[in-house]
């Protein structure tokens, strides 16, 4: 994977060695916020939101032009996370009921490698039942984690605004970071923040010059920055590799009368759920391995979310298997987008189609500013056609 390769070069060794990178299997500590805009951070140029010294501190490498996701909307964004698979392929509504072998362990995932501790917390968004209301065979712990605390589902509008939400999870983070410190472990923490409705708590309402959305993105700062005081104490920051992203970019259309809760994607064009532009697709993406990670680095080679499970598992001395994507196999019946929902939005006539197709140059032109043409671009046919060719795949 890209996040492997290019983890491997920082650190002048060979992807097969990964596994010893510092004497022995690292700690792995995914933290993953729930539509930050890339612009929201200060590492990407944003200097209006208080965030603390452990958004890119002296010790941490950035990647930039940043990470490129493939997904829109949070469900398959989860999926993709845990399972290296292409999100539409993981789709599972937070509604209804689902067939098991949408995200089916041993065909989606594998467990834990051998000899690590894999918890999950706060947010799972991946299903819960299939035929009955308490089968869970969606539940986190039929799908190889060995421990789940947060919620199984959404974030809706019309959540009651419980703020013991954040001290809760922070408690259960902290407790198994201490009984766990002999590791190695994956701790994979999936934030609530910065999802509407934006619960945030009364120390830090009013902070932001950006409302409620500003105030709630300076509390998943000091969050983070509670979590990287607990690897300290326990004398883990060393042993311990941290990757810290989004699901997916800012959500510009979330706003409830005059108010703007959404986030910013800086130069990046659209956002959540807007149709494939590159503001809903680019997101952070902060590393953090004292010692072995080269300190202040700034990475240029592009990832996605599914570089990010092969990645871990390597690191964490398991194998991952050759798949092949698109294929009916990993395609089931039920598994698609459109299930289960009363409007398909990926096909028929609720889809805008543009011929000739919007085509970009990202190299040149990252704001999608300026569509390419048959008469400004020599190979557009060309590229068109190879585009066609792997959809067709």
């Amino acid at each position: 994977s890209w996040l492997a390769l290019t983890v491997g070069v920082l650190l002048d060794l060979k992807l097969s060695a990964c596994s010893s990178l510092s004497g022995s299997r690292p700690n792995i500590l995914l933290l993953m916020a729930d539509d930050l805009g890339i612009g929201d951070v200060g590492c990407y140029g944003n200097n209006t939101i208080r965030q603390g010294p452990e958004n890119c501190s002296s010790d941490t490498t950035v990647q930039r032009p940043l990470i490129s996701h493939l997904t829109l909307v949070t469900w398959p964004g989860c999926g993709t996370n845990n399972s290296k698979h292409y999100p539409h392929v993981l789709y599972i509504p937070a509604s209804s009921h689902h067939p098991a072998e949408s995200l089916e362990l041993g065909k989606h995932t594998i467990p834990t490698p051998p000899g690590m501790i894999g918890p999950l917390s706060r947010k799972w968004h991946l299903g819960l039942n299939c035929e009955s209301s308490d089968d869970y065979c969606h539940h986190p712990l039929s799908h190889g984690f060995d421990h789940f605390y947060g919620m199984p589902f959404s974030m809706m509008g019309d959540c009651e605004p419980w703020e013991m939400t954040t001290a809760l999870m922070l408690k259960e983070v902290s407790s198994f970071v201490q009984r766990s410190k002999q590791g190695p472990f994956l701790l994979f923490v999936s934030f609530l923040h910065v999802h509407t409705p934006l619960i945030t708590t009364e120390n830090f309402r009013g902070r932001s010059p950006h409302g409620l959305y500003g105030d709630n993105i300076e509390e998943m700062d000091w969050m983070v920055g509670q979590i990287l005081d607990t690897l300290d104490t326990e004398g883990l920051t060393n042993s311990t590799l941290v990757y810290f992203t989004s699901d997916h970019g800012g959500s510009l259309e979330a706003q409830f009368g005059n108010n703007q809760y959404g986030g910013w994607n800086g130069i990046y064009k659209g956002g959540k759920g807007m149709g494939g532009w590159e503001g809903g697709i680019r997101v952070p993406g902060i590393l953090r391995w004292p010692g072995v990670l080269p300190a202040g680095r700034v990475i240029h080679e592009p990832t996605s979310l599914m570089d990010v499970f092969p990645t871990v598992v390597q690191l964490g001395g398991g194998a991952v298997w050759k798949v092949h994507y698109v294929t009916p196999m990993f395609h089931p019946d039920g598994a698609s987008a459109c299930y289960g929902r009363g409007v398909c939005p990926c096909s028929g006539d609720k889809v805008a189609h543009h011929d000739p197709p919007l085509l970009f140059d990202l190299s040149r032109d990252p704001s999608e500013a300026h569509a390419l043409t048959p008469e400004t671009e020599s190979s557009f046919h060309q590229v068109v056609e190879r585009i066609t060719k792997a959809r067709s795949l």
